[in-house]
């Protein structure tokens, strides 16, 4: 059977030349809508479904925003060694509901019924605290419910996490260098599955899994 593709432009910027404005990150979430992190001159802003949301906290660094439900998102920074909070949950009217330290040196982030997941750069893995596992399992308030390394054996060591994506259930995709496997994790199971990968999309930053199909990007 053919699938057709749509291609659909759901968000653009469009401001005068004299104001520099990017899009930082984006999420869209069936039954939610669009979210974005923006940033417009030196500042960042959030806007859920074209309606500015106020947000009372350092902007400079943060780099992600993820849809939680219908009525809460989460915006979050890189992070650094100091331990400072870098993720935020907070509803739509900027409050903040919870907010804790994540790591350092964030890479990805996926969010999912069983909670926030977390990737981190090589500078987090190599570095201290929480980061060295590579990949974490946060709940919304940051209590830790599962970290890669520490909780699952011999599974494929996550030097730098490229990208990661969601399974079915409480599963995530994950594509982890040095030797760039597709890795299924199963957080409540404790277990891993690895595929092998043609050498071709090593070095791909965007995962997606579809029934028994595997996009890269």
């Amino acid at each position: 059977m053919n699938e057709k593709l749509i291609e659909e432009i759901i968000y653009s910027v469009d401001v005068p030349p004299a104001i520099h404005q990017e899009i930082i990150d984006a999420d869209w979430k069936e039954g939610c809508g669009l979210a974005l992190l923006l940033k417009k001159e030196k500042k960042r802003e959030v806007l859920v479904n074209e309606k500015e949301v106020p947000i009372c906290l350092p902007s400079e660094e943060l780099g992600f925003i993820r849809w939680i439900n219908r009525n809460t998102i989460l915006v979050a920074a890189y992070g650094d060694e100091n331990g400072e909070e870098n993720l935020f949950v907070m509803n739509l009217n900027g409050e903040i509901i919870h907010s804790f330290h994540g790591g350092m040196a964030t890479e990805s982030i996926a969010v999912g019924k069983e909670g926030i997941w977390v990737s981190y750069f090589d500078e987090g893995t190599m570095g201290t605290g929480i980061s060295t596992e590579g990949l974490v399992l946060f709940d919304v308030t940051g209590k830790v419910l599962f970290r890669y390394h520490s909780d699952l054996l011999d599974s494929p060591e996550i030097f730098d996490c490229y990208a990661i994506g969601k399974g079915k259930g409480s599963t995530l995709w994950l594509f982890p260098y040095t030797d760039f496997p597709l890795v299924l994790v199963n957080p409540k199971e404790r277990t891993s599955r690895s595929y092998s990968v043609p050498e071709k999309l090593r070095g791909s930053h965007g995962l997606c899994i579809r029934g028994k199909f595997a996009y890269f990007f």
